[in-house]
């Protein structure tokens, strides 16, 4: 085995922990000074636990709260609790990109042609994981201990330190769950959708067990469960976590075992494909991806509607929370001048936005993966044009946004209305249209670095999610003027139903699709493909 093969494993590794560790820090400490900022008083604190526990709908997503009075314990809840199921979908992608990924790629060939096994290769891979998972840790905790910092928030360096294991703890658990599934299943899609599917049934079991007296067992059932009762940032109870490491650990020796039964390129379980008639026109390379993709859509469709039934059957009981005149003042700046339960669904809207960006930037770095991996080359061997099928691919991504967007509509207006809280139903087409233009137009811009750099996409991509969150934030803090808000993708439609919607802005960012999506189909035609394989 090469040192230079794990070598770039480990820095490959480390240096998406170091920088997922630093996403989470900042979520943390953004949940902790809000807290602080809009409820200084222990009164305002008391009212907020009180509304926030009677809201079954946020305890099933994120996992049944404790010690909500303190700006900790809220923390944990609200962070910590996203952040689980963030790390989670962490481990499992890069396992199985630095497993099943790379024996796609055929990047394992030249090391297995030298003395070591694949046995060998699939432990070192998983020591490599193991190391960007403690760079996570480390880097989580250590950040976190700007908390410490401000004494009103009454929390110690030994409860930061220790939040950054627990919450990252997932992280580990599904980094096993990566490399086994990689093991048995011959494609890292398939792997990704049975891990996801694992995340899934784990977030369920979770908030059964968070909502349902009766059914509490079954959020020891799940890892989410398990770290949603270590009580991170307050009690810190790390025996609760060292179950989830230790399932992570044994998932990854069961990965090592099961890669001695097979060869490279191979998996536990057989497969049998399935050849299908090369796609020639626009619309058979749309059918042809959603074939190629129906489990990730699925995976989509199936967030954005469990996020349609949380906001909306939340709407009403958690609309008291909007009434704190420091909410008040985050609402005004970003333009929301209402309040109650519309207020709280513009605060939504503002949510399931930046979900769909990362939607589409998720969409955009797969066209250039399937382009950078060789796997495009392959399909534009046959009567296919390069413009067409990246045109599909952009098209394709467009439906399952647009898709996922109104079910998240529809089911919010459905929960609002049996709530009694009556919106009208042209609701649901201006909300979905408000949610779904900035991934729309993220796309397009996207497509256009793909037509020249398809190596930069995934950078330009999740950088622009990232700036137009920051941009965002500075926004709901700061007074600025309106040039310097414009420069966020988010929010240029307006946030219906608690304003209006924005048509000007709409078709802004329609026609920064639509532009984008033609400026890169065009681009790519006046270059060759790009394999990095």
């Amino acid at each position: 085995m090469t040192t230079s093969y794990v070598r770039r494993n480990v820095v490959r590794s480390v240096r998406s922990g170091a920088l997922w560790g630093i996403v989470g820090a900042v979520f943390l400490l953004l949940s902790a000074y809000g807290y602080q900022a809009a409820y200084p008083t222990p009164l305002k604190r008391a009212g907020a636990a009180a509304a926030l526990s009677a809201t079954t709908s946020f305890q099933f997503l994120l996992g049944a709260p404790h010690d909500l009075a303190t700006p900790a314990g809220f923390t944990a809840w609200r962070a910590g609790g996203l952040l689980a199921l963030v790390f989670a979908g962490w481990g499992l992608l890069l396992a199985t990109s630095m497993l099943r990924g790379e024996e796609e790629r055929n990047r394992l060939e030249l090391v297995l042609s030298g003395t070591t096994t694949l046995v060998r290769v699939t432990g070192s891979t998983l020591a490599a994981l193991a190391c960007g998972w403690v760079a996570l840790a480390v880097v989580l905790g250590g950040a976190s201990m700007a908390m410490v910092i401000d004494p009103k928030l009454g929390i110690s360096a030994g409860q930061a330190a220790g939040a950054g294991v627990i919450i990252s703890a997932t992280g580990l658990c599904f980094i096993g769950v990566g490399a086994l599934a990689s093991q048995f299943f011959v494609s890292r899609r398939a792997a990704n959708i049975v891990g996801g599917a694992l995340i899934g049934a784990a977030l369920v079991l979770r908030g059964i067990g968070a909502v349902l007296p009766s059914w509490s067992w079954s959020a020891y059932a799940t890892p989410l469960g398990w770290i949603d009762k270590a009580w991170a940032l307050t009690d810190n109870r790390l025996d609760y976590a060292c179950v989830v490491l230790v399932l992570g650990v044994a998932f990854g020796f069961g990965a090592v075992a099961m890669s001695a039964r097979r060869d490279a390129g191979a998996a536990v379980l057989a497969t049998t494909v399935r050849l299908r008639r090369a796609p020639r026109r626009l619309t058979g390379v749309v059918r042809s991806t959603f074939s190629l993709n129906g489990g990730v859509d699925a995976a989509w469709l199936c967030s954005f509607l469990v996020m349609g039934i949380v906001f909306g059957a939340s709407a009403k009981s958690a609309s008291s929370l909007t009434n704190a005149s420091s909410i008040q003042k985050i609402l005004e700046r970003l333009g929301l001048i209402t309040v109650g339960p519309k207020a709280y669904l513009g605060i939504a809207g503002f949510s399931l936005s930046l979900i769909a960006l990362v939607a589409g930037a998720a969409f955009a770095t797969s066209t250039a993966r399937e382009e950078l991996d060789g796997r495009a080359a392959m399909l534009l061997a046959l009567p296919l044009s390069r413009m067409r099928w990246l045109a599909g691919r952009v098209v394709a991504s467009g439906l399952v946004i647009v898709a996922s967007t109104l079910l998240a509509a529809v089911t919010m207006w459905i929960c609002v209305e049996a709530a009694g809280v009556h919106l009208g139903t042209s609701t649901i087409f201006s909300t979905a249209l408000a949610l779904a233009i900035p991934a729309l137009a993220l796309v397009g811009l996207s497509t256009v670095v793909h037509g020249l750099k398809p190596a930069w996409t995934p950078y330009v991509a999740y950088g622009l999610v990232a700036w137009s969150l920051l941009i965002s934030m500075v926004v709901a803090v700061i007074r600025t003027n309106h040039f310097f808000a414009d420069l966020t993708l988010i929010g240029h439609a307006g946030y219906p139903p608690a304003s209006n919607l924005a048509w000007g802005g709409v078709a802004a960012m329609l026609a920064i699709a639509g532009g984008g999506l033609v400026l890169g189909v065009f681009a790519m035609k006046r270059r060759d493909l790009v394999t990095l394989a």
